[in-house]
């Protein structure tokens, strides 16, 4: 069953991401969101490093891009309501001289 250039025709399909590596990915996640100051920073190093990486499993580098978008559209969501709801709110409460 081999093409005209010798290769098989088979298509290759990586192995699954087994329950205790993703329990064992989400952990080490967590556990670095935790460090005080510099732990969202490097959360969103690593899921950009983890998305780019392409010795890493197709299923996780798409997981890892699906997380970046949500953060990003998560953050839209919360400058909007800063800015369309907070700040006016608390301009319009605050003391004028």
């Amino acid at each position: 069953n081999k093409n005209a250039a010798g290769y098989n025709n088979v298509l290759y399909t990586p192995p699954p991401i087994t329950t205790g590596g993703w329990i064992g990915r989400m952990l080490a996640l967590s556990l670095v969101s935790l460090i005080p100051f510099i732990g969202q920073i490097a959360y969103i190093v690593i899921l950009v490093v983890w998305s780019q990486d392409r010795t890493k499993e197709e299923t996780f580098r798409n997981w890892a891009k699906a997380q970046i978008v949500v953060m990003i559209i998560l953050f839209i969501i919360f400058l909007l309501l800063l800015f369309l709801v907070f700040i006016p709110v608390f301009e319009y409460n605050s003391i004028r001289i």
